[in-house]
């Protein structure tokens, strides 16, 4: 690998490695110029603790003020003890499943806050050291799809909402009129309010100005803020809004104002199949409103739950008023990375959706998923005939022992390639005390796992080009004088004043991107480096006019 960089006295590999397997990074030189000069850009970005923010935060942990989502110090739960050997015997089955899956979900809930804990320990205690110290900056890294990553953990701008709430620019601009109006739409976002449309987000803002200014001026004695989607957020950009206020178009504006993509892997699957209707519900369409994919399928869902309830299932009765747009949100989410049956039952389990329903939880959730899959399948069925051939190609080229490899639209050079692994049990001291150890890396002289390689394909392509969109939209926007960048794959963030610029280059490079047929480009690079393999019948386009992402409004907000 001819890259390596990150810290004076720590180099990092520009390209990580996936476990065991190195795919992309096993080839010889695949970054392209596009993609080393933005990943350039993005780490260039110069930062500062905000130490507003740093001080209540600290203040409020160290009072016992659990608030904003600062994670409890202490178990919130009590888990359940074992039950003694003869009560336990004297129960049903049954009542034996039922005790054994409540002491469960008891354990994993405390595991999680744990770890939630300690990671926000971690976070803080880095804010603190470097609160005042003048700029930071991050280092990023690219996983084998082309994708950045911060290199240091925890604290950095993909993090948590607290983490990033901790990071503003070191360098302001002045808002102007421009600025002071993606602020706004910020703070709405922040609060909750991202599925209206702008101007119903202003009016929210408009509305709640006292309150928003008081959450500034008495963060303790204001609770308004603490009841939003994320309060550590929403509190730092409401600052800059009650300045600005006052202050107006001069004022020097330093927190990273963020706009985000509709259901990206969804908007990327319809652009590739120019599929009107997946276009329309992903906002790749000016359609006079926001169009709010969770919530159409989250109506589908529910219309399969009340017809079976209706028809006397159980199971249905249980989910009767209990599924919204956040119950299937992850779902649809995760649908064009590849998510399994297995993974949505997995889903609607971790995010709690199967509490306190009657039975266990992994039967309530293999019910609903099934409903989910269902309702999806509906909605999107020109993405899964993508997801589809994407996963069959992968698959035949596997069965032959051929590598995966294509071109991103970045010029990002990708290789999937999933070989068993060699384990290897080592002993090593760890402070006084030896360990056993294993170790992994692929084993070459084995042949590829055609079933990863076909549940796989789908997702990894799909990172490749949302990877491509913003390695061409930081370039593009450098040249039109956008120097801050914070991006997180699909949202990305900057001065509140460039935010417009760039919305624009987002729109641009996207049409870019799909004003030719990637899918065809993909067909013809796998004929060349593998001309016996008889591929599937490559999907057709339907009869999308891809430049109309130029004029809707919502395709990112």
């Amino acid at each position: 690998m001819p890259y390596t960089g990150g810290y004076q006295t720590i180099q990092l590999d520009l390209i990580q490695r996936n476990g065991a397997n190195k795919h992309t990074a096993a080839l010889p030189d695949p970054v392209s110029a596009s993609a080393l000069s933005a990943i350039n850009t993005v780490q260039s970005t110069p930062w500062q603790i905000n130490q507003w923010i740093c001080g209540i935060m600290e203040a409020a942990d160290e009072s016992g003020l659990y608030i904003g989502g600062i994670p409890n110090a202490d178990p919130e739960i009590s888990v359940e003890r074992r039950l003694p050997d003869n009560i336990w015997q004297a129960l049903s089955k049954e009542g034996r499943k039922v005790v054994a899956a409540r002491r469960k979900d008891q354990w994993e809930q405390e595991i999680v806050r744990t770890s939630v804990r300690r990671t926000f320990g971690r976070i803080l205690l880095v804010a603190k050291d470097l609160a005042g110290q003048g700029p930071i900056w991050f280092p990023h890294t690219f996983d084998w799809r082309g994708r950045m990553y911060p290199a240091p953990q925890d604290l950095n701008p993909q993090g948590d909402q607290v983490a990033k709430s901790l990071l503003m620019f070191s360098e302001g601009k002045p808002i102007g009129d421009a600025g002071f109006y993606w602020l706004r739409i910020a703070l709405a976002n922040a609060a909750g309010q991202d599925k209206l449309a702008f101007e119903d987000r202003l009016k929210w803002v408009n509305t709640n100005h006292e309150l928003i200014v008081a959450s500034v001026a008495n963060p303790f004695g204001e609770n308004f803020w603490l009841t939003l989607d994320e309060p550590w957020q929403f509190l730092a950009i409401a600052k800059e809004y009650a300045e600005s206020s006052i202050e107006g178009p001069s004022y020097s504006s330093m927190v990273p104002v963020h706009v985000d993509a509709t259901c990206s892997g969804m908007q990327h699957l319809s652009a590739m199949g120019l599929d009107l209707e997946g276009a329309r519900k992903t906002n790749l369409l000016n359609t006079g409103k926001r169009e709010d994919l969770y919530s159409e399928v989250a109506d589908g869902v529910k219309t399969l739950v009340a017809f079976d309830a209706s028809k006397g299932s159980l199971s249905a009765v249980k989910w009767l008023g209990k599924v919204d747009r956040k119950t299937v949100k992850r779902a649809v989410m995760t649908t064009p990375y590849g998510v399994t049956a297995r993974g949505i039952s997995d889903q609607l389990i971790v995010d709690g959706f199967c509490r306190g329903l009657e039975g266990t939880q992994a039967e309530n959730a293999a019910w609903l998923r099934d409903k989910i899959v269902k309702a999806l399948e509906e909605t999107v069925s020109s993405a899964k005939e993508i997801m589809g051939w994407l996963q069959d190609t992968a698959y035949m080229l596997a069965k032959e022992n051929i590598p995966f490899d294509w071109t991103a639209a970045s010029g990002f050079r990708i290789r999937q390639a999933y070989y068993k692994e060699k384990k290897k049990r080592i002993q090593t001291l760890f402070g006084e005390t030896w360990i056993d150890l294993q170790i992994a890396d692929e084993d070459l002289t084995s042949k590829l796992d055609a079933q990863k390689a076909h549940l796989a394909a789908a997702p990894n392509y799909v990172h490749s080009q949302d990877a491509s969109h913003l390695v061409l939209s930081v370039n593009s926007a450098r040249e039109r004088g956008v120097s801050h960048f914070a991006v997180i794959h699909d949202s990305f963030g900057t001065h509140a004043a460039d935010v417009e610029t760039l919305g624009k280059t987002l729109r641009e490079q996207f049409v870019a991107m799909y004003s030719i047929d990637r899918l065809e480009l993909l067909e013809e690079e796998i004929k060349e480096y593998a001309p016996g393999i008889g591929l599937p019948t490559r999907p057709s386009r339907g009869s999308l006019d891809i430049t109309s992402v130029l004029d809707s409004p919502y395709f990112f907000s």
